[in-house]
């Protein structure tokens, strides 16, 4: 039996960092969008390290992936937004983008298939 090979590359455009200017740029579209959550320290002595954790459940859909979502819809096309917008997803990523175009003027769609949906 074969060992699947390990990723050395991201999938974006082949590189393996995204440059941080990138990274501004999207912080800056998503702005009025996801809100800066806070950060606070779990307290659990007994932890090899300190813990912190990123509140992301405050987020209007309850994730971080509206973050995502935001700047995807912002960087499409739009004339490709005003024929609606689709995701394949079993989770947080669809209300996202359901959030999204409900804030813009896009219809959402979501694929979801039967086996994600449990028994």
């Amino acid at each position: 039996m074969r060992r699947p090979r390990a990723r050395t590359r991201s999938r974006r455009r082949g590189r393996l960092l995204i440059p941080l200017a990138e990274i501004a740029d999207a912080r800056d579209r998503i702005a009025d969008v996801a809100l800066r959550t806070p950060l606070i320290r779990l307290q659990a002595p007994e932890a090899p390290a300190e813990v912190w954790l990123k509140l992301e459940c405050l987020q209007p859909i309850g994730s971080f992936k509206i973050r995502g979502a935001a700047n995807a819809i912002a960087l499409a096309d739009p004339g490709l937004l005003a024929r609606g917008v689709w995701t394949a997803t079993a989770g947080n990523m669809a209300q996202g983008v359901a959030w999204m175009a409900r804030q813009g003027s896009a219809t959402p769609g979501v694929y979801q298939t039967a086996k994600s949906l449990g028994p």
